[in-house]
């Protein structure tokens, strides 16, 4: 036997390739193709921000509605509650309260049963 190792060749199989030419895109197919792009994003975003306007203004519609209603019941229970002190504060109601709770005026030289027969505010006596 020899010591000469035996030496095989290798062979790598390489894949074929298709090279594909493709023809280089002229200046003005690029600039359209760049216009075009920048008309759709710019048009989308018109459409967004136009959609999202319409949104803020019809609750701030709403909103303004609201704050009327809420007005015009305020308005209504502020008339309500200023009639009801204007009869609380009147000099009747109030001797009238006196009378029903037993106070009488310093210095009254009335009995109490002719004070609750006196007339009330407005001059027109009570029946």
């Amino acid at each position: 036997m020899s010591a000469v190792p035996v030496t095989r060749e290798r062979v790598v199989a390489t894949p074929r390739y298709r090279v594909v030419t493709r023809r280089k895109p002229s200046a003005i197919a690029a600039v359209a193709t760049r216009c075009l792009a920048f008309t759709v994003i710019a048009g989308a975003a018109y459409a967004a921000s136009t959609l999202y306007g319409m949104v803020k203004m019809e609750q701030a519609r709403n909103t303004a509605r609201l704050a009327t209603i809420k007005s015009a019941s305020v308005s209504e229970r502020s008339r309500i509650l200023k009639s009801e002190v204007d009869a609380l504060k009147d000099f009747g109601a109030v001797e009238r309260w006196a009378l029903s709770n037993g106070f009488i005026a310093p210095g009254a030289t009335e009995p109490a049963d002719t004070l609750a027969h006196a007339p009330e505010a407005g001059g027109a006596p009570n029946q």
